[in-house]
């Protein structure tokens, strides 16, 4: 294969210094279109290498591998003719004939392994016998010389598996004694993935050989699934269609380095402190904010958990120590620069200099926080006073400050050597100018098995050169306002990090350092940015914080032309914030639908699976419901759902692929699709929703069934997020693609273009990298943090730190998500919802992500839901999602033998309950031709056990609890089939709206009814339309989607509430739902409390908490003809709706009737522009006016959307919303729920208030309540927090 590119003549330097090391071949990549070459030659000092071209990694790009003698100087490429694109696996590879007859018998293959020879490879097969899963491997020996040395690793793998499966491939490295050393040669987590069925995985990676390795041993797993359904979810019957089966058609490691290319920006480097040919220094600080820092564990521990045990193999002292550096300080511009950021910022204290920075920072394995600094160096120039910090592992705490000038501009060694127990001891330039004492210092001793986890615990996390982990590390765009930040500026050079203490006298600084067995890490920016370790592993990552790539995006010509090889500024292409939709909430209700009456609208059709219904609504249409009833006496109608055209069909992952990513013509473009369809499914909402298994009591985590998460909820954290979209990357977009841990965090990696690349559902981004042409992949992150900052984000949970693993987890197939209609039956989804949502949690009793106690506001409902609890917690927590709609399964009739969805049971029978959304509540009831009522049981373990169940004095069972986050269950009743005259059930599920593709919109709608049999369905339809203004005097009005906007006025129990309506008729007239009564006459609602009638809100018969009877909701729909106007009540002793004369003042103070002293929630009602955190109203306590309560800001996780959710397209106003003051005193604001109730004296006035200007923020009510109990708390979240909750009409 030739290539064959527009010629040119073009001649250019390589990167290369004089240091570099000549006893290995050198590699580089490039892009022959974007030079416009057809060929390239390397030369050495002038003389022509000999060179082999090879594919590259990235499409359309090649390597050229070369040798480099000794002492060359310099480095040239130019264009040649075109030459052959030789075989990398023909090319001094280490694993050469692995696919050889002669060597088949050095494969090991377990039990249940056969391997196949197919052209180019081998092919493995796995039945399953040995278990889940099951390891190939072959290894090879390790030639003399080549320990240590860098390589380049080429696997290609081919999934021949039906379905997608997760496994892992690696190479091993093995010591002279057969013992698996920490280290794989690569980075593992490249190649940790969900693989689609025949897409090639052509993995290109970089890794080294250790020190100790004297084999290599490849290493294939191969992993049984047994899913018990494929990609439609249907039912497997054939095994083979998960067993494993795989394509090894490529498998080669060849010793090599790589060069940048086109080179390193030569902005980073300096003149070395020793001026030596080849000796370079960092350039740090600058407009780019430019700093290092490095993990203090090599790779196995920061991607294989791995615990290093002993000191020689990790970065940093745990005992005595020595670190030390050279530095040439620009004193005069850190102190502008620092003093611009702190004015900027408006920071009352100007920040020191920090030099060295060694920090604890969160210890992902144990789920807590770290220390924070343990080692620290700052210099403060205008006081010329050093400060010293350290820490031991108990957090003993050792600081001083010495008086000492660092002399601006010119190089100066600084080091600092301490003893534990004895002292530490500050040198600059050889002279000792300080100690600290440090008795007591104590140390780890990391060798005793029995200390857990002395990674992250013996020593610090992370070394920082020139910046603190705040600035370099955890901090976001604000960090570079102005551009810059708070660093060291100058240059630095030669940073070393000993065990022992190197120094104990005054000495003379030697300007390069050898590395020896104490050198614990060794930086010498000789035009290199990573460091070498003397012991371990050998080789040290190091990230370059920066906002400027250090790799040059130009190519200069050596005729004086330039190639802009690299973007110099992102496109708008690759821009995650012009790529991808972020605005889930973009059109708002337009004041006049506030003041709108609605007409509903319905269409019903007689449908089959198929056939498809065309009808136009008003160009303003609001859905309202899809229903599909069974018209078959005896056949089931299996999953029905109406699909609009345009929308994905979301009830698998096959049915998703087939109608979301038809149009996309490439891997990234299906891999957007994907993410782009998971933004609008979901967004970050910290919720742990516990569920069932049929036939199990036995709690488990809902947040990890995919099909599960995406149907029914509309948001978890990023766990549950990142796992439905690595499925849905894999199995949806054909991505290889694996879910992958940070710190704190997960997220997912896609694998295409050659590479792996960042995809992460709860920051709602991608990461592009710094070449600005594509989306970064972790390794490319971690170099270079600043591709977070410039997209306003933080790297701290995803940059290689501490102890984390490795994982691949499999795609959840499940059933296909749908209802299995019996006869009689039918399903009504709404798109609003009637306050009812799985409250119900779970979480571990023991280990890292564990609840040791019950948190504050939940509930122990273990023994309500009959669940069995021992390992799992299950507890009712009132967090309510702001989006989630209704489904009821309803069947109302004389039950039947021939029906599938009975059964008889002993001295009665059985009703079958199958929802695919988690049950939140359950209404039955059945009765004899005399009409009494019949007894009723329940099994939730698949009929092994019954149950009684609750009923009312009607003889209806309404479970909410012992029903809830169920799916399957069995409803018997103690009377003969035949003797019951009307059965009535009523399941109601929890649906995600943001996916259901039934919904009415305005305009044409084409909708296509499909189900998996071919039983006739009636398919209802149902919107709003907008018919006439109807206003209402004196209420408030709340929303964030057009058509669900809220109405609200209170009313006080005792003394009823009258309110103006104008734009009605004559014969309009009222009608109510809940305790309230009205009338309409003469323009005026009069509205009274009537207790005898029932609750608006239902509640289950098994519910321990006691319903209150106040506060309480009530509706009250104004009825003209067939336009339909509805007023939300609240009605409470005591309550005060207080509104605004001017919203968009700062400060309003609101006079009313006098209320008693007692308990109160202050409800505030706002907006403010749709971009931004910035609006708040607060008032003071009014028994202790020192203390202020945040009483509404734009965005409060406790019960909104975390992060980037928008509300309103960018420049305009956002939703009016509900919040008041949260209990952050004892809750985490990302999982919160609980409302703060505070005691007020008698009182006739309030005042609320504006601390600061913000934005165009205003204020559109202020609700005073007394304070709620357990169940009237949950129905104010419901109406108040909820985007679509309508518990008057969802029925």
């Amino acid at each position: 294969m030739f290539i064959a590119l527009l010629a040119a003549v073009a001649a250019f330097s390589l990167e290369w210094n004089a240091t570099c090391d000549t006893s290995v071949p050198y590699e580089v990549e490039l892009n022959p279109a974007k030079i416009g070459a057809e060929g390239f030659a390397v030369f050495a000092d002038g003389r022509r290498l000999a060179s082999v071209t090879m594919p590259g990694k990235a499409p359309n790009t090649i390597r050229l591998r070369f040798h480099v003698p000794d002492g060359t100087r310099s480095l040239t490429c130019r264009s040649a003719s075109a030459v052959p694109l030789a075989d990398a696996a023909k090319i001094d590879n280490l694993f050469a004939g692995v696919f050889d007859v002669a060597n088949r018998s050095r494969w090991v293959l377990p039990k249940g392994v056969a391997a196949q020879m197919i052209d180019g490879g081998l092919r493995f097969l796995y039945d399953g016998r040995a278990g889940r899963s099951a390891h190939v491997t072959y290894a090879v020996n390790v030639p003399d010389g080549l320990a240590g040395k860098p390589v380049r690793q080429e696997i290609d793998l081919t999934s021949r598996t039906h379905l997608v499966w997760g496994g892992k491939s690696y190479i091993e490295q093995l010591d002279a004694k057969g013992s698996v050393l920490p280290e794989t040669l690569c980075d593992v987590r490249w190649r940790s993935h969900m693989r689609p069925n025949g897409k090639l995985c052509a993995y290109r990676d970089e890794g080294h050989i250790h020190p100790k390795a004297r084999k290599l041993r490849f290493t294939l797993e191969l992993r049984d699934c047994r899913y018990e359904y494929d990609e439609y979810g249907h039912k497997i019957s054939d095994r083979a269609l998960s067993l494993p089966r795989i394509d090894l058609t490529g498998l080669a490691v060849r010793v090599g380095a790589d060069l940048p290319f086109p080179k390193w920006d030569d902005g980073c480097f300096g003149t070395g402190v020793s001026g030596k040919p080849g000796d370079t220094s960092l350039r740090m600080g600058g407009a780019s904010g430019r700093s290092v820092f490095f993990p203090t564990h090599t790779r196995a521990a920061w991607t294989q958990s791995h615990q290093f045990r002993e000191e020689k193999d990790i970065c940093y002292p745990v005992g005595a120590g020595t670190v030390e550096a050279w530095i040439k300080p620009e004193w005069k511009t850190f102190a502008e620069r620092r003093d611009a950021f702190a004015k900027a910022q408006r920071l009352r204290k100007s920040e020191p200099c920090v030099i060295f920075d060694a920090y604890q920072g969160y210890i992902a394995c144990e789920c807590k926080r770290g220390m924070g600094k343990m080692f620290f160096v700052a210099y403060e120039p205008t006081a010329h006073r050093l400060s010293l910090l350290m820490r031991d592992y108990k957090a003993n705490l050792f600081e001083k400050s010495f008086d000492v000038e660092i002399p601006d501009r010119v190089w100066s060694h600084l080091a600092v050597a301490w003893k534990p127990g004895d002292m530490a001891m500050v040198y600059l330039s050889g002279r000792k100018v300080g100690e600290m004492p440090l008795n007591g210092f104590e140390i780890m001793d990391i060798a005793d098995k029995s200390v857990r986890n002395p990674n992250d615990r013996a020593v610090p996390m992370e070394f920082n050169f020139g910046a603190s982990f705040e600035w370099a590390r955890a901090a976001g765009d604000n960090a570079v306002a102005p551009p810059g930040g708070v660093f060291f500026e100058g240059e630095g050079d030669c940073l070393r990090i000993s065990s022992g203490c190197r120094y104990t006298t005054d000495f003379s600084p030697a300007r390069s350092f050898a590395l020896d067995a104490d050198t614990r890490a060794l930086f010498t920016f000789d035009r290199t940015f990573d460091g070498v370790t003397g012991g371990g592993f050998g080789f040290l990552p190091c990230s370059v914080r920066s906002l400027s790539d250090r790799v040059d995006h130009e190519l200069k010509l050596a005729d004086g032309r330039t190639i802009q090889y690299y973007s110099k500024a992102l496109p708008p292409s690759v821009d995650p914030y012009r790529t991808l939709d972020h605005d889930n909430y973009p059109v708002l209700p337009a004041d006049a639908e506030y003041r709108e009456a609605r007409v509903a609208k319905t269409l019903t059709r007689t449908m089959k699976s198929g056939e498809k219904v065309s009808f136009d609504a008003a160009e303003r249409a609001y859905p309202d419901y899809v229903e599909y009833a069974n018209l078959s006496e005896t056949e089931t109608l299996d999953y029905p759902i109406a699909v609009r055209d345009g929308r994905p069909d979301p009830r698998s992952f096959g049915d998703l692929s087939d109608t979301l990513c038809a149009a996309a013509e490439n891997d990234r473009e299906r891999a957007e699709d994907v993410f782009q369809f998971a933004m609008r499914a979901s967004d970050y909402f910290m919720s742990h929703q516990a569920s069932f298994a049929a036939g199990s009591d036995i709690p488990q985590s809902a947040c990890y069934e995919a099909m599960v998460m995406l149907n029914s909820y509309c948001g978890f954290e990023c766990g549950p997020l990142n796992n439905m979209t690595a499925n849905m990357l894999a199995t949806v977009a054909g991505c290889p693609a694996g879910q992958t841990a940070g710190y704190g965090h997960e997220f997912q990696q896609a694998f295409y273009d050659g590479k792996n690349h960042i995809y992460d559902l709860s920051a709602r981004l991608y990461f592009p990298a710094e070449d600005n042409e594509t989306a970064s992949y972790l390794k490319e992150a971690g170099d270079q943090p600043g591709i977070f900052f410039r997209v306003g984000k933080s790297g701290d949970h995803f940059i290689r730190r501490s102890t984390r693993g490795n994982w691949v987890r499999n795609p959840s197939y499940q059933e296909k998500f749908g209802a299995v209609l019996n006869p009689g039956e039918r399903m009504r989804v709404y798109y609003a919802n009637n306050a009812q949502m799985n409250n119900l949690q779970t979480r571990a009793r023991k280990g890292a992500y564990s609840w040791p106690k019950l948190l504050p506001g939940t509930l122990d409902y273990a023994k309500v839901a009959g669940a069995d609890d021992s390992t799992e917690w299950l507890v009712r927590k009132d967090r309510v999602f702001p989006h989630y709609s209704s489904a009821f399964i309803t069947f109302d009739g004389k039950p039947n033998a021939k029906n599938p969805a009975f059964a008889k049971s002993g001295d009665g029978f059985v009703y079958k309950v199958y929802s695919p959304y988690p049950v939140v509540f359950g209404e039955y009831a059945a009765s004899l031709s005399n009409g009494h009522a019949v007894e009723l049981e329940l099994s939730t373990d698949g009929g092994k056990t019954f149950r009684r169940v609750p009923a009312d004095k009607k003889g209806i069972a309404r479970l909410e609890y012992m029903v809830k986050a169920r799916y399957r269950y069995l409803v018997k009743v103690r009377a003969p089939l035949e003797q019951v005259v009307r059965f009535v059930a009523k399941t109601e599920g929890e649906v995600n709206p943001r996916v259901y593709p039934g919904w009415v919109k305005g305009g044409k709608n084409v909708f296509t009814f499909k189900s998996e049999s071919q039983t006739s369905a009636r398919v209802t339809f149902g919107w709003r339309e907008p018919s006439k203004e109807i206003v209402i005097d004196g209420t408030a009005h709340q929303g964030a989607i057009p058509g669900f906007e809220r109405e609200l006025a209170a009313m006080e129990p005792v003394n009823g509430l009258s309110l103006k309506v104008s734009g009605v008729s004559p014969m309009a007239t009222a009608r109510t739902c809940g305790r309230i009564d009205a009338a309409l006459s003469d323009g005026l609602l009069r509205l009274s409390y009537a207790p005898q009638k029932r609750p608006a809100i239902k509640h289950g018969t098994d519910n321990p908490e006691k319903p209150e009877e106040f506060p309480a909701f009530a509706a009250v729909d104004i009825v003209d003809g067939d336009a339909v106007k509805t007023l939300t009540v609240i009605i409470a002793p005591n309550v005060r709706l207080l509104l605004p004369e001017n919203p968009d003042a700062m400060k309003h103070v609101f006079t009313f009737d006098e209320i008693p002293a007692g308990p109160y929630q202050v409800w505030t009602l706002a907006r403010t522009e749709s971009r931004g955190d910035t609006g708040t109203y607060r008032f003071r306590d009014l028994n202790d006016p020192k203390v202020e309560w945040r009483a509404w800001q734009s965005t409060n996780e406790s019960y909104d959307y975390r992060g980037m959710v928008f509300f309103g397209r960018e420049g305009e106003l956002g939703r009016w919303k509900w919040s008041t003051v949260d209990r952050r005193d004892i809750q985490h604001s990302a999982s919160g729920h609980m409302i703060k109730t505070l005691d007020f004296p008698a009182t006739k006035t309030f005042t609320i208030y504006q601390p600061w200007k913000a934005g165009r923020t205003s204020l559109g009510a202020v609700l005073i309540v007394p304070g709620a109990g357990v169940e009237a708390e949950l129905e104010m979240r419901n109406i108040f927090f909820g985007l679509n909750s309508d518990p008057f009409h969802v029925k």
